[in-house]
């Protein structure tokens, strides 16, 4: 099981649950993960909460996937055209989506908590965009959420650099909400998700979707362009290699720990 659901209280629990494989992302993630928001919104809830399961949140699209695809750029199309239907149920369903970070947040794990309506992070917790490590732009709406927060210049350089970001520098650039000790962290996100569930309902609701009108002007759009733009470097040499590399590298460390 790729995703753990759990509802109670109006608090719908979506928990990543490859631990394996850092709850990397593939094709039954990404369906599942859509499944379980529009579960959640079709039973009312007043928060959802996605966060990974075994300490860390989530390493992006799993790249093993990838490389034993037969068409490469089909499946990364196919992966990407969820990942898109997940951002916008995200940001046009009714519910507060928050995302718990624990952990790392790299490539699409970065892409899917900044498209959350709020994110809280541990104090150790670690976010890097990651896509351009594999010759890959990035996709989730990483492109739009990212320059809306730090603005063009300052996202094209996290884009490029991949350079890792604390839980503190990621909330100085406006990208994490609160961030709570790691000793303390269960208890102080929860006890937040408790007071977003405890909000005015509908004063909550039409707050979220004014802000969203704001924000998200050509958002299904932009989501579209970054799409193709995925899958055109999918069938670069560039990223070929860089997947080729990953995988050797996996199996070399797979046979060295004896596995």
């Amino acid at each position: 099981m790729a995703i753990i659901r759990e509802f109670r209280d109006r608090i719908f629990t979506i928990t990543l649950h490859r631990p394996e494989r850092l709850n990397a992302l593939d094709s039954e993630s990404f369906s599942e993960l859509l499944s379980a928001l529009l579960e959640a919104e079709g039973l009312g809830a007043k928060v959802v909460v996605i966060k990974g399961s075994k300490g860390t949140f989530c390493s992006g699209a799993d790249l093993v996937e990838f490389g034993q695809a037969e068409d490469t750029p089909q499946k990364v199309l196919q992966m990407v055209s969820l990942f898109n239907r997940i951002v916008s149920q995200i940001r046009r369903m009714d519910s507060i989506v928050v995302a718990l970070i624990q952990g790392k947040a790299i490539g699409g794990g970065f892409s899917l908590a900044i498209a959350s309506d709020l994110v809280v992070a541990s104090e150790s917790a670690l976010f890097n965009p990651g896509y351009m490590r594999i010759a890959f732009t990035p996709d989730g709406g990483a492109t739009y959420f990212l320059t809306k927060a730090v603005g063009g210049k300052k996202a094209l350089e996290m884009f490029l650099l991949c350079e890792d970001m604390t839980a503190r520098e990621a909330q100085g650039l406006g990208l994490v909400n609160f961030v709570f000790d790691d000793a303390e962290f269960e208890v102080q996100s929860g006890r937040l998700i408790e007071r977003l569930r405890d909000l005015p309902d509908e004063a909550a609701l039409l707050t979220k979707r004014l802000l969203n009108e704001v924000a998200a002007q050509d958002l299904e759009g932009h989501l579209e362009r970054e799409k193709l733009s995925v899958v055109r470097t999918a069938q670069s040499e560039d990223f070929r290699k860089r997947l080729r590399d990953f995988l050797q590298k996996r199996r070399v460390h797979r046979l060295s720990d004896g596995s």
